[in-house]
C-alpha cells in the first residue's frame, strides 16, 4: 500500500525556473500584442469619437476638422491592421470610414 510519503517520494522534482522551456517568438509576440492593441484601440474609438461624430454630423454641429481628425485616426489604424495581417480588423476600419464620410458628404459637405 502507497502513503503519502512515498507517492511524494515518487514524483520527479518540480521544475526550476531554468528548466522551463523559453520557446517565444519575439515576432509572432509582437503581432499579437499590436493586433491586441489595435483591436481595443478601435473598439474604443467606435465607441466614442466615432460615435459623437456621427451624432454631432446628424445634428449639424460637425466641422470638418473634426472629421479630419476621424479620418486621421482610422487611417492610421487601417496602416496597422495591415501590418500585422488583421484583415477582419481592417474590413470593420474600411467600413466605419466609408458610413462616416457618407454622412459628412450629406451633412458638412452639402
Amino acid at each position: 500500500m502507497i502513503n503519502e510519503t512515498s507517492f511524494y517520494a515518487i514524483l520527479p522534482d518540480a521544475p526550476e525556473w531554468d528548466d522551463l522551456p523559453l520557446a517565444t517568438d519575439p515576432v509572432s509576440d509582437d503581432n499579437e500584442l499590436r493586433t491586441d492593441a489595435l483591436r481595443d484601440s478601435f473598439k474604443s474609438f467606435q465607441d466614442g469619437p466615432s460615435f459623437n461624430l456621427h451624432r454631432s454630423m446628424m445634428t449639424g454641429n460637425a466641422t470638418p476638422s473634426m472629421l479630419r481628425d476621424a479620418v486621421r485616426r482610422l487611417s492610421n489604424m487601417l496602416e496597422v491592421s495591415g501590418e500585422v495581417g488583421d484583415y477582419r480588423t481592417e474590413a470593420e476600419i474600411v467600413r466605419t470610414l466609408t458610413n462616416l464620410t457618407m454622412v459628412a458628404q450629406k451633412t458638412i459637405y452639402e
